[in-house]
């Protein structure tokens, strides 16, 4: 009946059904994250490119961040008087203090870098920002010409990648 070679053979059947499994399901996983990943960052790129010309409407504009990625947190920077740097203009509170306590991060360098070169940029890297009340459901950023956070917490502290959207 039960004989240690089935039992064996059974087990190792299980093992390798599992590890196939698990190939599968990671493999799927891994594919609607980046999937999801790109589609969110299409977005942001969009939507920086409404960004108006005019800083004095980036807080206005915005405004309307929620709307089209909802709960998103955002802010707008400009070119410095030389056109050296990018100069934060435009920001709620949330992505103002993720900015001045992350600007020296190599992430938020290369970001700058990249969109001062027009190229969007997304951090490898998952930062904690502190989000406070929720706009709508307080998750994903845009920042500006520069870029966005993309999180997952409707509110109070969450991990949220940074995504730097320059407008041409």
């Amino acid at each position: 009946m039960f004989s240690k070679r089935n039992v064996v053979k059974l087990v190792v059947a299980i093992i390798a059904f599992a590890a196939a499994d698990y190939w599968i399901w990671s493999s799927l996983r891994d594919a609607f994250r980046n999937l999801t990943e790109e589609s969110r960052f299409k977005e942001i790129a969009l939507f920086a490119r409404t960004a108006p010309q005019d800083a004095a409407q980036a807080a206005a504009w915005l405004a309307t961040l929620d709307g089209v990625l909802p709960g998103a947190r955002g802010a707008y920077f400009t070119a410095s008087a030389d056109g050296s740097s990018f100069v934060l203009a435009a920001a709620d509170d949330a992505g103002r203090k993720l900015w001045e306590e992350r600007k020296a991060e190599t992430d938020f360098v290369k970001g700058l870098e990249s969109a001062y070169y027009l190229e969007p940029f997304v951090s490898a890297k998952q930062w904690e920002a502190d989000f406070g009340a929720p706009l709508g459901a307080a998750s994903d950023a845009a920042k500006g010409p520069a870029a966005a956070t993309g999180g997952n917490a409707s509110m109070g502290k969450a991990k949220a990648r940074v995504y730097f959207a320059p407008v041409p």
